[in-house]
């Protein structure tokens, strides 16, 4: 067991020199113990955070300086690391699940074009299969004109929140005589990033700040930048598929025929699946800090269980109202809309932009490839009927038949068009406030459960392979499959 632990550590290592040298396909081949090794990452933050005693915090509303930043109003709030969902939860939790969902996203890109490829789907101008050689070649070319602007935006994100941490962490600590916000700023947090300045505060100036420089930089902007690169990979894949050309000539999408209930398309459900579970992952972590941000400004709750409680009795006094037979419905809506101040504050607000552009990339995506392609498809099949019907094996008139009454479009199984476009309104909804975001949340946790049940038990999902789980072969240890799906690195063969 101690051998497989050095072989992944060797393997994770190996993993983050790829990427740093480009290999991105190689990269995302390491990802399963990426994840375990997230998982790892965050729990070693909690510990430190233990260790520099900023686990348990308590915040009276006084800095040492003699500022007040709750004058008037008597303020003991826990503010710890540890109780601090948005980043404890976060990073033990959510960020292993988005990167995991992540770079499974990636990887199943050339896989989806693998499968397209085998199931002869994509044709030439001469109605010839393209071989998946061609069309990877396409696709590392595509990607590799691309790889400026994923950069430029890799960066781009990276620089913005690192910059936040500046206004609202470093220079508040390095220059505490600045700070002259309230506690109801909707820029500056009085949490644990900030404890040194606190009255009668324990905390050490030098490790807090370097704490919540690492903090910063691997979740609150190296996540975020993997998730827009995921994005925008996801995007130009989906692009990709309605404009590639293969020696000037556009690449023509047919059906499967020995595929009779989605005729191929059900090849693209592994690439959604995870793009999808990945958005989930990001409206929980979103959920989490805009519960935080707004329990950080409430000068009534002294914990956040107290402030969530409180939360709770207010939603039984209007169930009260209801049951005697009167309805508030100003008072709900005043009551919904009023966190919607605490989406002004920066992080708050790029986590509702960044979830955003993940929305109408997963709508627009799913809706557009999959139905407009799966139409063109239907309609380049009938054309060409009797050839593909000699081909595998079936009359003309049956292949018709089939595609003109039969064929399903939507390809996931394990939600539907209108189920997720039901979901896609909740989502859209809750942008605005979190106390509408629980209803998205259970409906697409529930059909993301029942989905992957299906996948591993139905469809031979694979579950990830980390060290512990490997057995030592003569070849040495298995490893989960490296295929590619850059994002934002180089695209191209592997060396």
């Amino acid at each position: 067991m101690f051998q497989n632990l050095l072989r992944a550590v060797a393997s994770s290592w190996r993993g983050l020199n790829c990427l740093v040298e480009g290999r991105v396909r190689a990269f995302v081949g390491e990802r399963d113990n990426l994840a375990l090794w997230m998982i790892v990452l965050g729990f070693a933050m909690c510990v430190f955070a233990v260790t520099i005693k900023i686990d348990f915090v308590v915040f009276e509303g006084r800095l040492f300086t003699g500022f007040d930043a709750a004058p008037g109003t008597i303020v003991r709030k826990e503010v710890g690391f540890l109780w601090s969902g948005n980043w404890s939860v976060f990073c033990t939790v959510i960020t292993p699940c988005i990167v995991w969902f992540g770079l499974n996203t990636l990887d199943a890109t050339d896989a989806t074009l693998e499968k397209l490829c085998d199931a002869k789907m994509l044709r030439n101008g001469e109605f010839e299969p393209i071989p998946y050689a061609t069309i990877q070649r396409a696709w590392d070319a595509h990607l590799k004109r691309l790889k400026p602007l994923f950069t430029l935006v890799f960066l781009l994100v990276v620089y913005y929140i690192m910059s936040d941490w500046w206004t609202v962490v470093g220079e508040p600590i390095l220059y505490p005589n600045t700070v002259k916000a309230p506690i109801s700023d909707p820029v500056m947090e009085y949490d644990w990033s900030v404890a040194y300045l606190f009255a009668n505060s324990k905390v050490a100036q030098i490790p807090l700040l370097i704490f919540g420089f690492v903090a910063y930089a691997i979740y609150a902007a190296l996540v975020p930048a993997l998730v827009i690169s995921v994005t925008f990979c996801a995007m130009s894949f989906m692009w990709f598929l309605t404009t590639v050309q293969i020696d000037g000539e556009n690449i023509q999408f047919v059906v499967a025929p020995d595929q009779p209930d989605h005729f191929g398309f059900k090849n693209f459900s592994e690439f959604f699946h995870n793009y999808l579970l990945m958005n989930l992952a990001i409206l929980i972590g979103l959920w989490l800090m805009t519960v935080q941000n707004v329990y950080l400004r409430d000068t009534t709750s002294n914990g956040i269980w107290s402030f969530i409680i409180g939360e709770v009795k207010e939603v039984e006094g209007f169930l009260d109202q209801i049951e005697k037979g009167t309805w508030p419905v100003l008072e709900i809506t005043g009551w919904i809309l009023k966190p919607f101040e605490a989406v002004m504050n920066h992080q708050v607000a790029f986590g509702v932009l960044l979830f955003a552009i993940v929305l109408i990339g997963s709508f627009v995506g799913c809706w557009i490839v999959l139905h407009v392609k799966a139409v063109d498809a239907q309609q380049c099949s009938l054309r060409h009927s009797e050839r593909l019907a000699a081909q595998a094996g079936l009359s003309k008139e049956i292949l018709e038949h089939r595609l003109e009454k039969e064929m399903q479009i939507w390809p996931v199984g394990w939600i539907g068009s209108k189920q997720l476009f039901i979901l896609m309104i909740l989502i859209g909804g809750a942008m605005i406030t979190y106390r509408t975001i629980a209803v998205p949340v259970l409906l697409g946790a529930w059909l993301g459960f029942v989905g992957w049940v299906k996948h591993f038990l139905l469809n031979g999902g694979r579950l990830p392979r980390f060290w512990f789980l490997r057995r030592r072969t003569r070849g040495g240890p298995t490893g989960g499959n490296a295929g590619p799906g850059p994002a934002g690195g180089e695209a191209g063969p592997e060396q």
